[in-house]
């Protein structure tokens, strides 16, 4: 069991994020929309919002899925900024037309991601649009669509 894992089940720490990504990702009247879970604890959130939870892994900076396969991408967390604006054009590739990618990270006192204005550029150098931020429990939620 990771640390993901633990705080999903206790219901703390970053299961919060996880919560809060599946969330982010809207219903349709068209039922259940298949998601690309980067996470155990964001897969188990996903399923339980009620979606269909696509579990992938970034390996050599590559998720093994097809082009615009998914309706949206959910991560909790961010590699090292070097490389973090590579992570979002992938997980952008892997999104369909008009889905989304949403991604948590760290807003607290204690813990803190990048900077807001940060993740806002990294989003749009992907190519996304409408993008968007919020607040929940010292998560920031930053999503956006993908336009092709």
């Amino acid at each position: 069991m990771n640390v993901d894992d633990l705080a999903l089940a206790l219901g703390v720490g970053s299961a919060r994020g996880a919560r809060a990504l599946a969330r982010s990702v809207p219903v349709t009247g068209s039922g259940k929309r298949q998601v690309v879970a980067l996470g155990e604890a964001v897969a188990r959130a996903i399923e339980q919002a009620g979606h269909v939870a696509v579990r992938a892994r970034l390996e050599r900076g590559r998720l093994a899925l097809e082009d615009a396969s998914a309706d949206a991408l959910c991560t909790s967390g961010l590699p090292d900024l070097s490389v973090a604006p590579q992570l979002i054009k992938e997980c952008a590739r892997v999104v369909r037309d008009g889905g989304s990618v949403s991604v948590a990270t760290a807003a607290g006192i204690v813990g803190r991601g990048p900077e807001r204005h940060v993740l806002t550029a990294m989003f749009m150098h992907a190519g996304l649009v409408g993008i968007t931020q919020q607040l929940s429990r010292g998560t920031a939620i930053t999503s956006g669509r993908v336009r092709r």
